[in-house]
């Protein structure tokens, strides 16, 4: 099954503007990750569940820097879905979820939508995603 979900972090509300203005922000992805892509998720730090999701239009190639590509989302309007899925609890969801809007998980959507948390989805899954490499000057 390809991995068609995008999950990020972001502020409260900024999945519902993004799809009033029709795209996201810039993302780092490879090409082979961008051809699956369906659908962004968006979870806020205080996010319990994904609520929504945001069906993804089309992805426009915008840049390289520094060897990664970086991809436009344009979205189309945001869909609630009718049964939430919530996120669980526990250390391993912890580490998984992405820190920063730059960071980002993979899924499919179809086992989101079946399961009964994302914590028992990802449960010893370590999954695709993109976390920047630490600054070596840092």
């Amino acid at each position: 099954m390809p991995l068609d979900l995008l999950l990020t972090v972001h502020e409260s509300g900024a999945l519902e503007r993004a799809c009033q203005r029709g795209f996201w922000l810039p993302v780092a992805i490879p090409q082979v990750d961008v051809l699956d892509l369906a659908y962004l998720v968006v979870l806020h730090p205080q996010a319990e569940a994904v609520a929504e999701v945001a069906p993804i239009n089309s992805l426009e190639f915008l840049f390289t820097r520094e060897g990664e590509e970086f991809w436009l989302p344009f979205l189309a309007p945001l869909r609630h879905l009718r049964h939430p899925v919530p996120l669980g609890s526990g250390e391993a969801l912890r580490r998984w979820l992405p820190a920063s809007v730059q960071e980002y998980r993979l899924l499919e959507v179809n086992q989101l939508l079946v399961a009964e948390s994302l914590a028992e989805l990802i449960s010893g899954w370590e999954g695709e995603g993109h976390r920047p490499a630490a600054d070596p000057a840092a």
